[in-house]
């Protein structure tokens, strides 16, 4: 663990922080940073500026100074080398220091020959390292077979999906269109019949008003009529008899016609009042109307009755 952090370690320090990768004909600048030659060229050929600025410390200087680094090339160089001798030793057995040239089909491991030969391995089936690796390989072209079809299916059921939304979605937007139409279309309904309506009542209580207006005269007429003739019969009441039998045919008669006129009266004013409620009925009728069927002349009618 500790050898591959090092070499990790290693591998970091031998790279440009310009282009990430192994030093390529590095060279010092003004501050003592590294970089491959043609990076950080590159990098003040871009900026355009007087000053030289380093891309790691911004340490700037007026002069451009590019310094070969001999020895870090060198090091640059060595450096994969190390890493190839490395992955080497990593197939190599860890236990008997043998290349891993064989396949354990039992164990799915790869072993050496003197594994093989081992207890361990003995009835088990041993393949070379190639040919283990092109029955592996029939295999997971099998496998990769079957995932890129079952991805295509997905696909389908994914672009079936998206064009059943669509569908859904542009069904729902012109059913929402047409929900908003029909309520426009209703507000105004009921914008009208509500002007209407109030047209019909304020014309019904101007109406009424007035009617009380000639009730009330027509009342107080009657009332002050019948107050002279209560006075005059009250009156002739305290005469002696014979002044009260003198002229006792035209009292009768005089009653019996204010009588007759005030009974006429009342009739009159109790036909004239079951109009006037026949007529302020209207708002509970075009209430029990539904609002879409409301005919503004059927209104009219019944106010007529």
């Amino acid at each position: 663990m500790a050898l591959d952090e090092a070499a990790a370690k290693l591998q970091e320090e031998l790279s440009c922080s310009i282009c990430l990768e192994c030093f390529k004909d590095p060279v010092s600048i003004h501050c003592g940073h590294n970089f491959c030659r043609a990076c950080i060229t590159t990098y003040w050929m871009i900026g355009k500026k007087k000053m030289f600025s380093c891309p790691r410390c911004q340490k700037s200087s007026r002069k451009k100074t590019l310094m070969p680094n001999f020895e870090l090339k060198n090091i640059a160089e060595i450096a994969p080398k190390l890493q190839g001798a490395k992955e080497a030793g990593d197939m190599t057995c860890k236990r008997h220091q043998e290349p891993l040239k064989l396949f354990c089909k039992d164990d799915l491991t790869l072993i050496c020959v003197v594994c093989d030969k081992s207890k361990e391995h003995q009835d088990h089936v041993v393949l070379p390292l190639e040919e283990a690796a092109q029955d592996y390989q029939k295999q997971i072209q099998d496998q990769l077979k079957h995932l890129r079809k079952d991805k295509d299916l997905l696909l389908a059921f994914t672009a079936m999906g998206a064009a059943k939304n669509q569908e859904s979605l542009k069904k729902i937007k012109l059913e929402m269109q047409i929900a908003e139409s029909i309520f426009e279309q209703a507000h105004e309904f009921l914008k009208e019949q509500k002007e209407f309506l109030l047209t019909q009542w304020e014309s019904l209580k101007i109406i009424a008003e007035k009617q009380q207006q000639e009730h009330t005269s027509k009342l107080s007429e009657n009332i002050s009529c019948l107050d002279s003739l209560i006075t005059e019969e009250e009156r002739r009441c305290q005469l002696p008899a014979t002044e009260f039998l003198q002229d006792i045919k035209s009292t009768l008669v005089r009653y019996l016609l204010s009588c007759s006129s005030y009974v006429w009266g009342i009739v009159k004013l109790k036909s004239t009042m079951r109009l006037g409620q026949r007529k302020s009925n209207i708002f509970p009728f075009c209430c029990c109307v539904a609002p879409f069927t409301l005919n503004a002349n059927y209104v009219k009618d019944a106010s007529s009755q």
